[in-house]
């Protein structure tokens, strides 16, 4: 072989293994970045995992969330509406009692609703019209020391009555008891769902 056919071998083998190396180092930097391209991909799947359950747990809560105040609206509603059909029925049946037994109730009323001071009471127009005999009488003797003047008509009450101590009035009219009797049964209606919404929680 002349000289110049072993420079050209030479070269090839040099150039060869340099190729060689080329290509080995990038076969190694190759499967770097693939490797480092699967971890990262990983750690997206784990991060966009992560995020995919917590934003199902938020929806879920959120859910949750909705239902309970749902229910509790639903609860209230019945309430109001059972409440208001029982008070509608027992003010009927106050106002359709026998004329007796309706002044029966009035004075025990004033029995439980007066106080030992002198005072004026006035009627619903539709009750001071057909007060019983002696009815007044009847009810100064509750507090006897003290006096108890009949005055007109009280205004803006349809049945029952008012007594006034000075600037002080008691609301005995029908509607007004009921009034307040329904203030206290939805103020009932309110604790059973507060129970109800913390036995949920604890749940």
């Amino acid at each position: 072989m002349s000289a110049l056919d072993r420079i050209i071998a030479d070269i090839a083998r040099q150039a060869r293994e340099k190729a060689d190396g080329i290509l080995e180092e990038a076969g190694q930097r190759a499967a770097e970045i693939r490797a480092l391209g699967e971890a990262s991909c990983a750690d997206k799947q784990r991060e966009f995992d992560d995020a995919t359950e917590r934003e199902c747990a938020q929806i879920k809560s959120r859910a949750e969330s909705a239902h309970r105040q749902s229910r509790r609206r639903a609860l209230l509603q019945a309430h109001h509406e059972v409440i208001d059909e029982v008070i509608a029925e027992a003010k009927a049946v106050i106002l359709g009692l026998p004329e007796g037994d309706y002044f029966e109730f009035l004075f025990r009323l004033f029995e439980k609703s007066a106080q030992p001071k002198d005072g004026v009471i006035r009627f619903a127009p539709a009750d001071a019209t057909r007060l019983p005999d002696g009815f007044l009488a009847r009810c100064g003797r509750v507090f006897p020391d003290n006096t108890l003047e009949l005055l007109e008509n009280a205004d803006g009450i349809e049945r029952g009555f008012i007594i006034e101590y000075g600037p002080v009035l008691q609301n005995c009219s029908v509607e007004g008891i009921f009034e307040a009797q329904g203030q206290t049964l939805r103020e009932k209606a309110y604790e059973i769902l507060d129970k109800d919404g913390a036995s949920e929680v604890t749940e």
